[in-house]
């Protein structure tokens, strides 16, 4: 789970399913879909945090991290996943698309592959 500063962090929730984002997410939330992030959005939510999904019904996180890299996003980012045998690797992996330390892989409790 993420901390609570003392004001609370905006959110944006890229195709997350409503029991993830509100078990993972402390603060404002603001959902959108993957086609719908764009420079406006970004500018209108002016998120502290991007949270999103390794894989959902349409793209995986690379596609994510892409289109957020390309919009000069440079906050932190974390992709929800299911257990993963090699949870390390995938998190390298997606950090290597560029952003870095700024990314996390985060497995709620209980998160089964789905």
């Amino acid at each position: 789970m993420m901390t609570t500063p003392a004001t609370p962090l905006r959110i944006l929730a890229l195709d997350l399913q409503d029991t993830l984002v509100a078990e993972i997410a402390q603060g404002t939330v603001e959902r959108a879909m993957l086609r719908d992030l764009n420079a406006d959005l970004l500018a209108r939510v002016l998120p502290d945090h991007v949270v999103f999904p390794l894989l959902s019904r349409h793209h995986d996180a690379m596609a994510v991290i892409e289109r957020l890299q390309a919009l000069s996003y440079a906050g932190p980012m974390t992709v929800v996943a299911p257990s993963l045998p090699r949870a390390a690797l995938v998190e390298a992996e997606l950090r290597a698309l560029g952003p870095g330390r700024r990314l996390n892989l985060l497995v709620p409790q209980g998160l089964s592959r789905r």
